[in-house]
């Protein structure tokens, strides 16, 4: 439970931090249409699934460098578990309440346009499903504008699925940093950990940037898969991080490391 307490006191120190940023920042804005107030959940869902990364580096070299299979273990259940509790509260930050709070925001003439952001995951597959006839008589390569409406839905849709799976590929890949960062000289693991953030931060805008505005909004045909760019460079070091932290760990059981 000591790795799930010092894992949960990272994530809140992180996550206040982040938010702040974010604010003063203006990230978020959508234009003069949300106030700041209305933009505070989505601003917190946004910071606590980035402060999963930095988080999980603080107690990634103290957990994977355990000697043996069963300290390992007692350490990684209670952080899957709180893993699991983690990614189901930025779910529901992101499928209702930023929903909710952008809704409260709008204006009185314009709550009877569609606006996506402010629709609740049961109101978005609704309208989803009210634009169905209208996308089954639509041919893929014809008009842009024809499909706009109901990509920029299912882009929503998707959007909010996507920025949750962050959360467990985020914390995975600061678990294993941190294990390997232990590793390293003293001098080059601040300059190590910038510089994967740094990336992850990057591929991450950009996906969602590139996704929404040269995909979704431009593709005369089926674009919601755009959404799942922002999880594509965090998932690929997830996975190339996996193999060598697993056999190196079997080198740390064994006592070679």
């Amino acid at each position: 439970m000591e790795s799930l307490r010092h894992f949960a006191l990272h994530l809140a120190v992180w996550t206040l931090v982040l938010a702040s940023f974010l604010l003063v920042t203006g990230w978020g804005g959508h234009g003069e249409s949300w106030s700041v107030w209305a933009r505070i959940p989505g601003v917190v869902a946004y910071a606590l699934t980035l402060a999963c990364f930095p988080a999980a580096i603080a107690v990634g070299a103290r957990l994977l460098k355990a000697p043996n299979g069963v300290g390992l273990a007692a350490g990684l259940v209670p952080l899957l578990f709180g893993g699991l509790m983690l990614t189901g509260g930025v779910a529901g930050l992101n499928q209702v309440v930023v929903p909710r709070s952008l809704a409260a925001t709008r204006a009185p003439e314009a709550a009877s346009l569609p606006e996506v952001r402010a629709m609740t995951l049961p109101e978005l597959r609704q309208h989803l499903a009210e634009l169905a006839p209208e996308v089954r008589d639509l041919a893929p390569g014809g008009e842009v504008s024809a499909w706009q409406a109901a990509n920029v839905a299912a882009f929503e849709h998707e959007r909010r699925l996507a920025h949750t799976m962050l959360v467990p590929l985020l914390a995975a890949i600061g678990l294993m940093v941190g294990f390997w960062l232990e590793r390293m000289p003293v001098a080059a693991r601040i300059p190590t950990a910038l510089a994967v953030a740094a990336g992850l931060l990057a591929s991450i805008y950009l996906g969602g940037e590139n996704g929404f505005e040269m995909v979704a909004v431009r593709v005369a045909g089926p674009a919601a898969f755009s959404a799942w760019f922002i999880v594509l460079a965090p998932a690929v070091l997830a996975c190339g991080l996996g193999l060598p932290t697993l056999v190196a760990l079997q080198g740390v059981g064994r006592g070679d490391t």
